[in-house]
């Protein structure tokens, strides 16, 4: 997986794959970040106003623009291009959503001293065209690589339907596989049960349909669920459709003829 969180600083962009040709990474267009705040900040006053409630006799002091702006909390609409760095490609990427200044802490300085700074971190909402969080091995059937590309649009925005959309990954995922032990009209929990049977890895696959199940119903998943989901899909697919190299065999050829495999004739 390319992420380990649904957030990140725009200085420090994860090195995600162009989607146009899967191998390149994109680079962030510097001159092409723009922020706006929110109307709840954009119409604050610039400075705080004194009221006074006549019915209490006590004064209010309405929030500011000065005490939101570079503070923690402080929310801003950002949107900017990713540019594929693959000189043959050059695809771009645009992507919108929220900055947020958070107040982190680091670990405590001599003399009991706090280490604290403000980040801004940006939390997608979407991607165009859509982004993949890992690369997803060639020989991955057509309906599954379909179905997970959609699942990877939704992660960013909604959470709950990305887990609904890993579900329908591991459907399409079962229906390419043969097993004598399938029966019409088994559920996928059994299917999933039996291949079990022939293989471990399909404990993931059974995690991922309670992930989805949870996002096929008034769902409070959360962007580290449908990650971890995406992981288990990963090592399934990774499991069934890598080309696997027989490492010790090549091993054997190299040093029977002392030779590097690029020069070594079957």
């Amino acid at each position: 997986m390319i992420i380990k969180i649904a957030k990140f600083d725009i200085s420090e962009i994860p090195r995600f794959i162009c989607p146009k040709c899967n191998i390149g990474q994109l680079r962030l267009i510097k001159d092409s970040v723009m922020h706006k705040h929110p109307s709840w900040i954009s119409m604050l006053p610039e400075v705080s106003e004194v009221t006074l409630d006549y019915s209490t006799g006590k004064e209010i002091h309405e929030v500011s623009k000065m005490q939101i702006v570079d503070e923690p909390g402080e929310e801003k609409i950002t949107s900017f291009f990713l540019k594929c760095d693959r000189e043959k490609c050059q695809e771009v990427v645009v992507t919108c959503g929220t900055t947020i200044c958070e107040l982190e802490q680091g670990p405590i300085q001599e003399g009991g001293y706090l280490n604290e700074s403000y980040v801004d971190y940006y939390f997608p909402k979407y991607f165009y065209p859509s982004i993949r969080l890992f690369e997803v091995p060639e020989r991955t059937p057509k309906d599954v690589v379909n179905e997970l590309d959609l699942a990877f649009s939704l992660f960013w925005s909604n959470p709950a339907a990305c887990g609904n959309s890993q579900r329908k990954v591991l459907e399409r995922l079962i229906d390419n596989i043969k097993c004598d032990e399938f029966n019409d009209n088994d559920s996928l929990h059994k299917k999933i049960n039996k291949l079990v049977k022939e293989n471990p890895i399909y404990k993931l696959a059974m995690a991922v349909k309670w992930i989805g199940n949870d996002g096929s119903h008034e769902s409070t998943l959360k962007h580290e669920d449908v990650i971890l989901g995406f992981e288990f899909i990963q090592k399934c697919l990774f499991d069934l459709y890598q080309e696997k190299k027989d490492l010790e065999s090549i091993a054997l050829k190299i040093n029977d003829s002392e030779d590097p495999i690029s020069k070594i004739k079957d």
